[in-house]
């Protein structure tokens, strides 16, 4: 059972992430439950039962398990939040767009302002929406390179932000690897319970062998 919740959770973080990278409202609401339920699901893979036949205070590492739970929770979490830009990064197609038009906008919580770029492709004139340009700047007509999701789920985005803003690696191997971990972990907890009822006398042990003989 371990096992599925481990896979359930994996499924949840991506779809969290999914949401996240689309960056609406709607969407950034809807993932933080499921988000949530994913940190739960690594927690549940992690402490749940290896042997349902014991007690669960009889398994070994049950302090270390949860904290593997909360730490591959935790950079999963990390992970979701930043797939949009990594989605972008890892998968999108770079095309070269015109600029068609310019406005300074000012908001937010810093009051800060700053100018936006709405884009066209060139050649197709397919509208790709405002961009930032994450600081750079560019002349009405002039033509900027940026990177458009070939599922058309996430928004298009300057080429100079993908470098700029992508997400740490570290993260997406800590995720990983901490995944892996948690399989390593209940391998290694069944192992040392067998082993534990074989030298105890538990079913199948040699004492049991000799009593029958």
């Amino acid at each position: 059972m371990g096992v599925v919740w481990l896979v359930c959770a994996v499924l949840l973080t991506t779809i969290a992430g999914f949401l996240q990278g689309r960056e609406s409202v709607w969407a950034f609401y809807l993932s933080l439950p499921i988000a949530l339920a994913a940190v739960l699901g690594y927690v549940l893979a992690t402490t749940w039962w290896v042997t349902p036949s014991r007690e669960r205070g009889d398994e070994p590492l049950g302090r270390t398990r949860v904290g593997l739970g909360l730490f591959v929770g935790a950079a999963a979490l990390v992970w979701g939040f930043g797939y949009g830009i990594n989605h972008q990064a890892w998968f999108g197609e770079r095309v070269t767009a015109t600029v068609t038009d310019s406005e300074v906008r000012c908001g937010g919580e810093s009051g800060d302002c700053r100018t936006l770029y709405q884009l066209a492709e060139t050649g197709s004139e397919a509208g790709l929406g405002w961009n930032s340009l994450c600081g750079g700047t560019a002349p009405d007509g002039g033509t900027v390179e940026v990177v458009v999701d070939p599922l058309g789920w996430m928004k298009p985005i300057a080429g100079d932000c993908v470098g700029r803003l992508t997400t740490s690696p570290w993260f997406t191997y800590a995720w990983l690897g901490g995944t892996g971990a948690i399989l390593v972990v209940r391998v290694a907890v069944a192992v040392t319970v067998w082993r534990r009822e074989s030298i105890g006398g538990g079913p199948g042990s040699p004492d049991d062998v000799r009593r029958d003989g």
